[in-house]
């Protein structure tokens, strides 16, 4: 049986290269939409204390992803845009004469019509964050400000209309160090997703996994919600060894948030 013809909506960055990268090493990438990455917050809302955070994050993400090839180098058509600009009638057009038998999207703005009715049932979105928990923007990050670092993980689902509450393929969490910090964990996550992808969506599309409606309440986070406050929230708990404490009591507080785990 031949794989799938699959299209990726991702963007700029190293991780979306790394994953770019990944899904054409393992499945048959038809072309890729670039979507150049915007701004984490607005400019007035920007503090000393958040260009710190940031600035370490892209500190750690060269750290993790340095060296991954840029997208043109995949062997596939590229099509770039601008945030948001997969959602355009003639980036719809383009994928479409690519003849995917499914798209999958990873780090972009929301999909929106015509491409989410043109492809509807067969777009498979990875959203950093474990559905239903948390849902929207920094959902890596709002489980380390909140205490809750059995909440930190990635899930694949069929993306639908209302935002990261689409039907769930399979869920992963990272592997946690006592060291570790909010940037070593998220980028942990990445790889671990981008790791999983080849045998588990390959399993997916040739009808061995099937997609779980989610169940239970969450909430959905956005770019808004994100501010310095927030930030220091996440480094006392850190300072104050949350994740010591979680990894001597991990199997417990992951049972109270369960996962769809991959077979």
């Amino acid at each position: 049986m031949e794989s799938p013809r699959l299209a990726l909506i991702t963007s700029s960055e190293l991780r979306h290269r790394f994953y770019a990268a990944r899904v054409a090493a393992t499945s048959r990438l038809v072309g890729v939409v670039v979507e150049k990455k915007r701004a984490q917050v607005d400019e007035a809302a920007v503090t000393p204390v958040i260009e710190e955070h940031f600035a370490a994050r892209d500190y750690k993400e060269r750290l993790f992803f340095e060296g991954s090839p840029e997208i043109e180098s995949l062997g596939c058509p590229v099509y770039r845009t601008t945030w948001g600009g997969s959602n355009t009638r003639e980036a719809c057009d383009w994928i479409g004469a690519l003849r995917p038998d499914y798209l999958v999207v990873y780090g972009t703005g929301i999909i929106k019509d015509p491409t989410l009715s043109a492809f509807d049932g067969r777009i498979v979105n990875l959203h950093l964050g474990l559905s239903p928990y948390y849902k929207g923007a920094g959902t890596n990050f709002w489980p380390l400000a909140n205490g809750e670092p059995e909440c930190v993980g990635a899930t694949f689902h069929i993306l639908t209309r209302e935002v990261d509450a689409g039907p769930v393929l399979f869920q992963v969490r990272p592997d946690m160090a006592p060291g570790d910090d909010a940037h070593d964990i998220g980028f942990n996550v990445v790889r671990k997703a981008a790791g999983a992808f080849g045998e588990i969506l390959d399993d997916f599309f040739r009808g061995g996994v099937r997609a779980e409606p989610q169940k239970g309440g969450g909430r959905v986070w956005s770019r808004k919600d994100f501010n310095e406050a927030a930030v220091l929230d996440m480094r006392r708990n850190f300072a104050e060894g949350m994740i010591p404490r979680y990894l001597a009591d991990r199997a417990r507080r992951n049972a109270a948030f369960p996962i769809k785990e991959a077979r």
